[in-house]
């Protein structure tokens, strides 16, 4: 099972579940275990400039509990915003799931090659 976490932005395809928001995502994760999570970072219009922040902590969690399975967990982050994404890396990676990537669901390859992610 596929979970996409956006607040505005579609799945790629429709083997993905969508949420929006940060604690029917936690609620899904709980119950449903999925094994491939896509993370976005913001969460517009907010007036406490809520993120998915928490998210990424509740993955960790679970992971380090042995919720998840090393071989079972993918986890990536498609956020467009650079500094957020950095975030959600660095706390996904402090509860031990290294190598998250960072594939911005933007197409536009100027911001792809100032990253260094062409």
């Amino acid at each position: 099972m596929k979970l996409w976490l956006d607040d505005m932005r579609d799945a790629p395809d429709d083997s993905w579940t969508v949420i929006r928001k940060v604690e029917p995502a936690i609620k899904f994760i709980r119950q449903f275990r999925p094994n491939t999570i896509s993370l976005d970072h913001d969460i517009e219009n907010r007036p406490d400039d809520e993120t998915f922040k928490p998210v990424a902590y509740f993955i960790g969690e679970m992971y380090n509990n042995d919720v998840f399975w090393a071989d079972d967990l993918e986890v990536r982050v498609h956020s467009d915003n650079p500094v957020g994404a950095k975030e959600l890396q660095a706390i996904l990676n402090d509860y031990g799931l290294i190598d998250v990537p960072w594939n911005p669901y933007t197409t536009d390859k100027a911001f792809k090659t100032k990253f260094g992610l062409t």
